[in-house]
């Protein structure tokens, strides 16, 4: 396990015009304290500048090709070159339906430039938030899974629990995820985002993780149950207001190898997804590492087998 802290963010970047979707990704990942102060002469909150201009960024961008549409909230949005996927992109919001993918865009358009020509593509996905039915995503993620091959999953937020659900041997990437659906329900996070996406009601007797938890959408949705896969790589700003860093720290801590842990000192809930961020180049540069890495392991295992 590493920490690799790095200072002095400046998350920068253009703006456009998409105001509603702005204000839902502020409601819905800074309802849990993380939204605009109401003490005079404090600084503005950057997570909740930073959503703001991804929205806009991410309209102004536009949608990448629409390579599958099952629904309109069921998609792969690709970057890059018309070529299998090197990455899987999986947006948050804390599973609710008002905030969407568009944010992401402006990371999925880095990551497609970063890999490169030969590199695979990027998927942007969409998939169903429905309060009370946690399986509708789930479902979606695993057809997106089926014809992903080996690529790597990535996800922030509810996107990083989902990907750590969902990531198959390639590995994942979770960027202030939340890796503990448990946790985050007895903290009730988000005004109790966790039992709003699962329909089901936390006893404040349960202890995450422990036997008294009984089996429900609580505990089978739980990616720390599970485990996670080979090459799982938890990132996480030690100055997140969405999603307290402890849920990365703590589930790399209690799973050990194979998770790697990096930690950004100083960085908020956006700036591992945000281009403009001084953090961006080195989440970036890992993430086409371990895609590259997968794609070369995979490409002398087709040789050995045919041989």
């Amino acid at each position: 396990m590493s920490r690799a802290p790095h200072q002095n963010p400046q998350p920068t970047g253009d703006n456009a015009e998409s105001a509603e979707n702005a204000e839902n990704a502020e409601n819905a990942e800074n309802s849990n304290g993380a939204g605009k102060s109401d003490q005079p002469g404090e600084p503005e909150n950057p997570e909740e500048t930073a959503t703001q201009r991804l929205h806009r960024a991410g309209a102004a961008l536009g949608p990448g090709e629409i390579i599958a549409r099952h629904a309109p909230d069921d998609l792969i949005e690709r970057f890059g070159p018309d070529a299998p996927p090197g990455v899987v992109l999986v947006h948050g919001g804390y599973w609710r339906p008002r905030v969407d993918r568009e944010y992401l865009r402006p990371m999925a358009a880095r990551l497609a430039a970063e890999l490169g020509p030969t590199g695979g593509s990027v998927w942007l996905v969409e998939y169903p938030r429905v309060p009370g039915d946690p399986d509708a995503g789930v479902r979606a993620l695993q057809r997106v899974r089926q014809r992903s091959g080996d690529a790597v999953w990535v996800g922030h937020s509810a996107g990083g629990h989902l990907a750590l659900l969902t990531a198959g041997s390639a590995g994942c990437v979770s960027l202030g995820g939340l890796t503990d659906l448990e946790r985050a329900a007895a903290a009730d996070l988000s005004d109790g985002a966790a039992a709003e996406f699962t329909g089901e009601r936390w006893d404040p007797e349960w202890v995450p993780g422990s036997d008294a938890v009984p089996d429900n959408a609580f505990r089978r949705l739980n990616p720390i149950r599970r485990g996670f896969a080979d090459h799982t790589v938890l990132v996480h700003g030690d100055a997140d207001r969405a999603v307290p860093v402890e849920f990365s720290r703590s589930a790399a801590d209690w799973l050990g190898k194979p998770v790697e842990y990096r930690e950004l000192a100083g960085g908020n809930h956006f700036d591992p997804v945000d281009p403009g961020s001084s953090y961006f180049p080195q989440v970036a540069e890992l993430i086409v590492e371990l895609s590259r890495a997968t794609a070369a392991a995979n490409s002398d295992t087709t040789r050995s087998a045919g041989q």
